[in-house]
């Protein structure tokens, strides 16, 4: 929280007060579970203060936050407890007249705790939205406009938890192999319904002790990134390039798809971030991905593709369950600049894509100014182009959410998956001018 609040880092507070190795699990649930709540908190404490609660240190905000956490979401601490705790923080971060507050507001809370309820979204929707969903002002605003009715359902997934999948590496390992060795190590999994690569985990495990990591088996993947690729559909031989491809799971899901026979540019302009990718490349077996440190809005020099994956930076807002502190870090004037930032990728890519090649664009974000906005803008400049059907590789189910047949936006509690946007671009089969 601290480090939301003033670059700090919520977690430095434990290392000052040497949480024992036993203690982690709930260390970690602290500072993930304030983030995500952080609204709630907000709204709750508001109505226990005199004064507001930006009026205090940002140590004393975030203390009473991890004290209103405790009292209300975590029943395995003692009220007392978490009181108790609470203060002592206070005494180290504050004189004892805030000690005073921070005692008085966390015992007033544990008496009144079932009377402080956030309002209902049938009756306010925005300020439910904000205070029982823990969205910031602007986000409800947007996704009420968007989605209407479904932002509840929307609020509802971003304080929930994710869920944990496995993207099968057919390179070196069947799925069924897999679950039979996750069977055996006592993991309960089963077969993703709509991936035919893709596991599912009941649970949070330390992946790294999973049996096939070593061996390179599978990566971590939720089943709508998996669906990317396969939206790409990339052939034996052909030479694909991958923007913006660090850590590398699609890249080496395309490569997967491809045999590992091709060639496959993975472009990324962070070189710490390939380096993963290359850690990632050497483990899943995959040898026909070049790793390339370039900036990918000037794609000059590279060879002409016959499809490019185009997967985005964006706000990140489909995966908020993974990300919380992505809500606070987040605002308008940030998705409107990622906005101009994807189109001008959109357009580099456009230049070194074959004529009659393919194009997905992806963004793993909900709403339309960084999705719908940005495909009909490019569409519109560049009418030789046009959408690509999704229908063959996605779900049956979801026929009716592909908007003008080559595009979709994947909602956590409709489809069951990360907030992800996909796009099929096709492009002329003959050379446009100036190109």
């Amino acid at each position: 929280m601290l480090a939301i609040d003033e670059g700090g880092g919520y977690a430095n507070l434990s290392r000052v007060h040497d949480v024992e190795a036993a203690d982690r699990a709930l260390v970690h649930e602290l500072v993930s579970g304030v983030t995500r709540r952080r609204g709630t908190l907000d709204w709750t404490l508001g109505r226990l203060l005199t004064r507001p609660l930006a009026d205090l240190t940002a140590p004393i905000r975030n203390i009473l936050r991890m004290g209103a956490y405790q009292l209300l979401f975590l029943d395995r601490v003692p009220a007392r407890a978490a009181v108790d705790e609470s203060v002592k923080l206070a005494h180290a971060y504050g004189h004892a007249g805030v000690a005073k507050l921070v005692n008085g507001v966390l015992r007033n809370l544990d008496r009144r705790r079932a009377e402080l309820e956030p309002p209902a979204f049938a009756e306010a929707p925005q300020a439910a939205l904000e205070a029982r969903y823990s969205l910031p002002p602007w986000l409800a605003s947007r996704w009420l406009a968007a989605y209407g009715g479904e932002a509840e359902q929307l609020g509802a997934w971003s304080v929930g938890t994710p869920r944990l999948s496995l993207r099968v590496n057919s390179l070196k390992a069947e799925r069924d192999q897999v679950l039979a060795a996750l069977a055996e190590a006592g993991v309960p999994a089963e077969p993703s319904p709509l991936a035919p690569e893709g596991i599912r985990l009941a649970g949070g495990f330390d992946v790294t002790a999973l049996p096939g990591y070593n061996e390179g088996w599978w990566y971590v993947q939720d089943e709508a990134a998996m669906l990317v690729a396969r939206c790409l559909d990339p052939k034996a031989g052909e030479t694909v390039i991958d923007v913006g491809a660090a850590p590398g799971g699609k890249t080496t899901h395309l490569a997967q798809l491809m045999g590992d026979r091709g060639r496959i540019l993975a472009v990324d302009q962070r070189g710490a971030r390939l380096r993963l990718l290359e850690e990632n490349l050497e483990r899943l077996g995959v040898t026909c991905v070049e790793s390339i440190e370039q900036d990918a809005v000037d794609l000059g020099g590279l060879p002409q593709a016959d499809r490019i994956l185009l997967d985005v930076p964006c706000s990140g807002l489909g995966v908020l369950p993974r990300k919380p502190d992505i809500r606070w870090r987040q605002s308008e004037a940030e998705i409107m600049g990622l906005a101009g930032i994807q189109r001008r990728l959109l357009d580099a890519a456009h230049d070194v894509l074959k004529p009659g090649g393919t194009m997905v664009y992806s963004t793993c974000t909900i709403g339309p100014t960084e999705n719908q906005e940005v495909i009909m803008g490019f569409l519109a400049a560049n009418p030789g182009y046009r959408l690509g059907s999704l229908a063959p590789f996605l779900p049956a189910a979801w026929a009716a959410d592909i908007e003008q047949g080559g595009m979709i936006q994947l909602l956590p509690h409709r489809h069951g998956v990360d907030g992800f946007f996909i796009a099929r671009l096709e492009a002329p089969k003959e050379n446009q001018e100036g190109k």
